[in-house]
C-alpha cells in the first residue's frame, strides 16, 4: 500500500481527481482494485471499448490520470487525444511510467472519501455514473463477510470482472477484507477456468448463473479434488432458476447461496445464507439494510403494491427507490415468513410458485402406483 501510494504522489495526482484504471492483466487490475479507492475516487474501465465509449467515459469522469497496462488500448489513445495525464502500470512494486503528460485538460474535483465510480449496467434504465464513498465500500464488504461468514482460511477467485461492482466488492474487496486469499484469474473460456479453478482449491466462488451453467456444461465428469473443501457458491446479479440451482448444488455437492444487489446500494442488498437457502429466494436483508414496500410519497405499506425501497449505510442520503421512474409494478419478490422471529425472506414469486410446483407434482407422483 505504501509503494502506491508514492507512485501516486510521484506524480502529483490530487487526491480529490479521479484516477481511470484500465489494465488488463488479471493481477495487475486485482492488486490495483484493491488500493486505490482507498486513496482517491477510481473508475474501474475496460481498456478496449471502442474509442467513441473510451472517449465518453473519460469526458463524463474528467479523470487526471488513466493507468494502463497496454499503452495501445482505446482508453489511452482516448486519454491522449483529450490532454490526459497517461501512467502505465508495470508488473512489480506498483511503479506507474508516464506515457504522456497532461496538456489542456481541467480535472474534475469529487467530494472527500469518493472511492469508487462505477456505471450501472442499465438494467432499469439508461447506464449512469454511480459515486460510492469509502464509508459505503466498509460497510458492504462487513455485510457481505458477515452473511457468508467469510474468515482468513477462506480462497475464491475473480471469476467475474473487476469492472462492475460485483467482481470488485462480492469477490475482490470482500475476500481481502475478511483476511481470506483471493487469486486473480484472466476472464477465458469456461473450459479453460475450470482449469484455473482446478488449482486455486476454492472454499467458495461468486458468479453470475450464465457463467454458472456454462462451468456446468464444461465440467469434468465428476467433481474435482481440488473442491473438496468448497463451502457453497453465490449467484447474483440475474435471476437464478431453480433448475440450475438443482443441478448446480448435485454437482457440486454444497448449498447455492442467492444474493440480490445494485450498483447504487454498493452491491448487496439480501442475500441467503450458507447455512439457510431457499428455491427461488433472495434471502434475508443484509446487515445493516432494511427493506420496505412505500407509496409514491414515502409512506410504509404493508401488504400493498408500491414502490421497493431500500435503507442502507451503503447510501449517503437514507431511503433508496429500486422502482423505475414511473414505474409502480409489483414486487420483484414477496415476503416469505417461515414461522420464527427474524425469518422473513424476500423471494421471487416465480421462482417460489415453480419450487412449489414442483414439490406438489413429486408428492403426487410418489402418492401413485406405477408412475415414475
Amino acid at each position: 500500500m505504501r509503494l502506491a501510494h508514492q507512485s501516486l504522489s510521484s506524480l502529483e495526482v490530487a487526491d480529490d481527481a479521479a484516477v481511470v484504471l484500465a489494465t488488463e492483466e488479471a493481477s495487475l487490475r486485482a492488486s490495483w482494485s484493491a488500493l486505490l479507492p482507498w486513496f482517491m475516487p477510481t473508475a474501474p474501465a475496460e481498456g478496449s471499448p471502442g474509442e467513441g465509449a473510451a472517449s465518453k467515459l473519460l469526458r463524463r469522469i474528467r479523470p487526471s490520470l488513466v493507468v494502463v497496462d497496454d499503452p495501445e488500448c482505446d482508453v489511452a489513445q482516448a486519454a491522449v487525444q483529450l490532454g490526459t495525464t497517461v501512467a502505465c502500470a508495470e508488473p512489480r512494486h506498483y511503479d506507474l511510467r508516464i506515457l504522456a503528460s497532461a496538456k489542456s485538460w481541467t480535472p474534475k474535483s469529487y467530494p472527500a472519501g469518493t472511492a469508487l465510480l462505477l456505471q450501472t449496467t442499465g438494467t432499469t434504465g439508461e447506464p449512469k455514473l454511480v459515486s460510492l464513498s469509502r464509508d459505503n465500500l466498509g460497510a458492504s464488504i462487513k455485510g457481505i463477510a458477515e452473511t457468508l461468514a467469510l474468515g482468513p482460511g477462506d480462497r475464491t477467485a475473480t471469476l467475474m470482472p473487476l469492472t462492475h461492482i460485483h467482481g470488485m466488492i462480492a469477490v475482490l474487496l470482500a475476500g481481502i477484507g475478511s483476511g481470506g486469499t483471493v487469486v486473480p484469474i484472466q476472464p477465458r473460456d469456461p473450459r479453460a477456468l475450470w482449469q484455473g479453478i482446478d488449482e486455486i482449491a476454492s472454499t467458495w466462488l461468486s458468479m453470475v448463473p450464465t457463467l454458472l451453467q456454462s462451468l456446468l456444461e464444461t465440467a469434468p465428469r465428476r467433481k474435482p479434488e481440488a473442491l473438496c473443501g468448497l463451502r457453497f457458491l453465490r449467484t447474483s446479479s440475474s435471476q437464478l432458476p431453480v433448475s440450475l440451482r438443482e443441478r448446480a448444488e448435485q454437482y457440486f455437492e454444497v448449498p447455492v447461496v442467492e444474493a440480490y444487489g445494485m450498483t447504487e446500494a454498493c452491491h448487496q442488498m439480501a442475500s441467503g445464507r450458507p447455512d439457510d437457502t431457499l428455491p427461488g429466494s433472495v434471502g434475508r436483508a443484509s446487515p445493516g439494510v432494511k427493506i420496505a414496500v412505500m407509496s409514491a410519497s414515502g409512506e410504509p405499506l404493508a401488504g400493498r403494491r408500491g414502490r421497493r425501497s431500500l435503507y442502507t449505510r451503503c447510501q449517503r442520503d437514507g431511503w433508496l427507490s429500486l422502482a423505475r421512474r414511473g414505474e409502480r409494478g409489483r414486487l420483484p419478490w414477496r415476503l416469505v415468513s417461515h414461522g420464527r422471529p427474524g425469518s422473513a425472506r424476500w423471494r421471487r414469486p416465480a421462482l417460489a410458485d415453480r419450487a412449489k410446483q414442483g414439490a406438489d407434482q413429486s408428492r403426487r407422483r410418489n402418492a401413485c402406483p406405477g408412475r415414475h
